[in-house]
């Protein structure tokens, strides 16, 4: 299945919501970069951190749209147990939103430690997980699609000439 097919299948509706909240998610992280910024020169991050509030409601209606899509599939969507059933773009989407789950954690820990300077530790952490929470939406949308289009193949429409 071809990235292109998973994504007809995703619908245009969702298809939309999820590129839409993505646009919000880029334009948070770049928010809170912004708020990194201002940080590390000893100024007053607050402006950017309001901007920055996009990128946690862009990554939470991308999660949102991909659990709708994951609910209106035929089947279970199974993403580490099916690993081999999933296409190889589902497959990098769900290894990247682990290694960006894992990094978040490791940039809250470490700025907890103070490691980063003046840098707080929840402004560092949300500019690796907002990113990561809409990588997790689509993951689950395409792993959803490629559900659908594999029930599509397996189970051809009846023949209504009989």
């Amino acid at each position: 299945m071809t990235v292109g097919s998973l994504l007809g299948g995703v619908g245009r509706a969702r298809l939309l919501w999820l590129s839409l909240a993505s646009l919000a998610v880029a334009a948070g992280t770049a928010a809170t970069a912004g708020a990194l910024g201002q940080e590390a020169s000893g100024r007053e991050p607050e402006p950017y951190l309001v901007w920055g509030i996009l990128g946690l409601a862009g990554g939470y209606a991308s999660l949102s749209a991909g659990g709708q899509a994951v609910a209106a599939a035929p089947g279970k969507v199974r993403l580490l147990r099916g690993w081999r059933e999933n296409p190889g773009s589902v497959q990098v989407l769900v290894v990247l939103t682990a290694l960006g789950t894992a990094a978040s954690i490791a940039a809250m820990v470490l700025g907890l430690n103070h490691a980063f300077g003046g840098i707080r530790a929840s402004t560092l952490s949300a500019a690796v997980y907002y990113p990561t929470m809409a990588l997790a939406g689509w993951a689950h949308a395409l792993a959803a699609s490629a559900l659908k289009t594999r029930a599509r193949q397996e189970d051809p429409a009846p023949d209504l000439l009989r």
